[in-house]
């Protein structure tokens, strides 16, 4: 009996000790995801906690022919009606975003980051923001609107780590705009994918007339990438909480098709590494082999 029930143990002890190794080189896979439902009139899935959840569900509503004329991206926070697409090989820096619509405002950014190539299981990027926030208020009264005492100007509005789950959509080779959709950058081919992530920035942009606003109202964004050899593009997209002539809360402004900033990188390494499952083999060969002369031993 004692023999059987050391047995049992050492039997146990190694179903356990495979199972330990089994989880420990288990892969981080794409959350449950797909192409976007369509290019307009369509519910978006953000991947961090929205700041408008005015639909109970962590989404933004896209409405029909997005405003294109009046967001842009550029890494220079002094504002331009426009700006071109750039491609820079910076794996961390800063970018802003801002309006130059008539309205003045956009009261929350949502970045669109679009990655495409080896997407590892190491793959990360570090978001920051920064900006101001108000109390949303009509268009009409925005104009009007005494900011020096009720904007607000906040560091690391998010900083946040992202990773390959936070991928929800993709592959797509177009983004969200019109009926036609738009590429992620100007010279994008056409067998070019992407996967895609949407992050609220919990922040806004503004014009103020004699406002001597930090950044000039510009949101900005810092960012680190880790663990890609591909590309990343950032482009804005923008809320406003009452929009004009709209009954909904909408995602309804988007940089132009000519403008967005894309990272090229390479090899870089993941701020953390997975062992792969085959490099185990030989331990739970080992294990096995341990068992099978034990059992022939009893």
């Amino acid at each position: 009996m004692t023999g059987n029930s050391h047995l049992g143990k050492i039997i146990l002890t190694a179903i356990l000790m495979i199972f330990l190794f089994s989880v420990g080189t288990g892969s981080a896979a794409f959350a449950e995801n797909g192409p976007f439902p369509g290019m307009e009139d369509i519910t978006l899935k953000i991947s961090n906690d929205v700041r408008f959840n005015n639909a109970g569900d962590n989404t933004y509503y896209l409405p029909i022919s997005l405003g294109t004329e009046g967001m842009h991206i550029s890494e220079r926070y002094q504002k331009s009606a426009s700006n071109p697409a750039v491609i820079i090989e910076n794996r961390s820096g800063t970018f802003y975003v801002y309006e130059t619509g008539g309205a003045g405002y956009i009261d929350d950014v949502v970045l669109m980051v679009g990655v495409a190539g080896n997407i590892t299981d190491e793959f990360k990027i570090k978001i920051t923001s920064g900006g101001y926030v108000w109390e949303p208020v009509s268009q009409s009264t925005f104009r009007s609107l005494d900011f020096g005492s009720r904007g607000t100007y906040k560091t690391a509005a998010i900083s946040e780590w992202f990773d390959k789950s936070d991928l929800l959509y993709g592959p797509v080779s177009l983004r969200p705009a019109d009926a036609a959709g738009f590429t992620f950058y100007p010279t994008q081919s056409e067998n070019e994918t992407f996967y895609v992530m949407l992050v609220d920035l919990h922040v806004g942009t503004c014009t103020v007339p004699n406002g001597n606003l930090i950044h000039n109202g510009c949101a900005e964004i810092d960012y680190e990438i880790a663990g890609l050899t591909g590309q990343v593009t950032f482009i804005p997209y923008g809320y406003r909480d009452e929009p004009k002539n709209d009954p909904k809360q909408v995602l309804g402004w988007t940089a132009a098709e000519t403008e967005g900033i894309t990272v090229n990188v390479v090899d870089l390494p993941g701020p953390e590494t997975t062992q792969s499952p085959l490099s185990v083999f030989p331990i739970i060969a080992g294990i096995l082999g341990s068992v099978y002369f034990v059992v022939r031993k009893y």
